[in-house]
């Protein structure tokens, strides 16, 4: 009886360990706010603002979606190898008008999700689109260590 219960004890414990493992959520940096415009420094070179991301880290941006109005975003990363896109995500910003025959209920906020692939530096640029045409575009560079 006893070495029944410090076996089930030590199996239980192993099996713990192997489904609940003690590390924190995976954290991903928003590069959101860090996107800028291209700016002409005093002596003409232009500035880019800049950032750095940990090897295999994720980073999202968001975007605003408005697919009945025209409204969207799309990406463009200098190097996929270093800075590669993982997928985007749409969450609807009034879910409960999402229905058929309803319009204007598909206001939305889209995440592109990155991570960082090996060391090196990408540009990552941001193009918001309106009815199909670029109408602005935001870029970042990113530095992965």
């Amino acid at each position: 009886m006893k070495y029944t219960l410090v076996i089930t004890v030590a199996v239980f414990t192993i099996l713990s360990l192997g489904f609940f493992p003690c590390r924190g959520e995976m954290q991903m940096k928003e590069l959101t706010n860090l996107l800028g415009e291209e700016i002409l420094s005093p002596d003409g070179q232009i500035t880019i603002l800049q950032t750095t991301l940990e090897l295999n880290e994720m980073a999202f941006v968001k975007c605003e979606q408005w697919g009945s109005v025209g409204i969207d975003c799309e990406y463009e990363s200098s190097d996929d190898q270093i800075l590669s896109f993982i997928k985007s995500e749409v969450k609807y910003r009034y879910p409960e008008r999402m229905k058929p025959g309803w319009t204007g209920g598909d206001s939305a906020e889209k995440i592109l999700l990155f991570k960082a692939n090996k060391p090196g530096s990408a540009l990552l640029k941001i193009h918001r689109m309106f009815r199909g045409e670029w109408k602005e575009t935001r870029l970042i560079s990113i530095i992965i260590k």
